[in-house]
């Protein structure tokens, strides 16, 4: 919710309310996730996006052919993806989704960065459509509300852990208000 949440982010919002949907999902077959993480601000500030770093460095070396102009365009592509943008201007996100169809095409299965509106606190995922129908199931869905007056809260809308045969949810009514920290707990699975 912090990546696309409007009332997470913008302010002046005094009467507003969004849904968010969570789930909760088992890896079913390993996949292979290529890490974008050369913005030199990232580097400096986390060994594990080092780490990161170098897990890409070594992807691209399995092209030789195209490492020179990999390691060329690195900088400016990791800042592409490093980049803040607001809600209303996601259309600068363009060069990061033809870069990602570019790895896909190279066999990448998914792509995972640091978040930008995060300052590096928490990771995104992108994956596509194929990895998640081949690697992923899903084992539970929640839908929240969040409103925003004076202060935000979110509470439950709707609660899903079980299923349909042709995997069509069946959805729960969630009428009670919650703290944020209890939605993490609950998709866990702990109480």
């Amino acid at each position: 919710m912090m990546e696309s949440s409007k009332i997470m982010h913008e302010k002046g919002l005094e009467e507003f309310e969004e849904y968010a949907t969570i789930g909760k999902w088992r890896v079913i077959k390993d996949f292979t996730v290529v890490p974008i993480a050369y913005h030199a601000e990232f580097l400096n500030n986390d060994a594990e996006l080092r780490n990161l770093h170098d897990a890409y460095l070594k992807f691209i070396g399995a092209y030789p052919e195209k490492k020179k102009d990999f390691t060329k365009i690195c900088d400016y592509i990791a800042g592409e993806f490093a980049r803040v943008v607001s809600n209303d201007e996601r259309y600068k996100y363009k060069i990061t989704g033809a870069f990602s169809q570019i790895l896909y095409s190279m066999g990448a299965e998914g792509i995972i960065y640091p978040s930008a509106k995060e300052d590096t606190k928490g990771y995104n995922i992108a994956l596509p459509p194929n990895t998640v129908d081949t690697c992923l199931k899903l084992e539970k869905v929640a839908v929240f509300r969040i409103k925003k007056r004076v202060e935000g809260f979110i509470s439950p809308f709707l609660y899903c852990d079980k299923f349909q045969q042709d995997g069509k949810f069946i959805w729960e009514e969630a009428n009670m208000h919650i703290p944020p920290y209890y939605i993490e707990k609950r998709l866990a699975g702990t109480k």
